[in-house]
């Protein structure tokens, strides 16, 4: 999705969500992550940031947190 000058991996606008499926490149680029997501905190959005390495291993366990925080960041 679309915003500024950024691809948000999944975007909920009503709930002001994003979800970033992190790969292995983004343990390289922590500095440029922290600062992309204070950014985008200046336009409300929240990001929660899911390694990409969870969901090929431990997908149930994975899954089950990720909708648990998820339910609470929608509250």
């Amino acid at each position: 999705m679309p915003f500024g000058k950024y691809t948000l991996d999944f975007y909920c606008p009503a709930k002001k969500l994003c979800i970033e499926v992190d790969g292995e490149q983004h343990f390289l680029t922590q500095d440029s992550d922290k600062q992309r997501d204070a950014e985008l905190l200046t336009y409300g959005i929240r990001v929660l940031r899911i390694p990409s390495l969870d969901i090929f291993e431990e997908t149930g366990l994975a899954l089950t947190a990720w909708r648990r925080i998820i339910e609470e960041c929608l509250e």
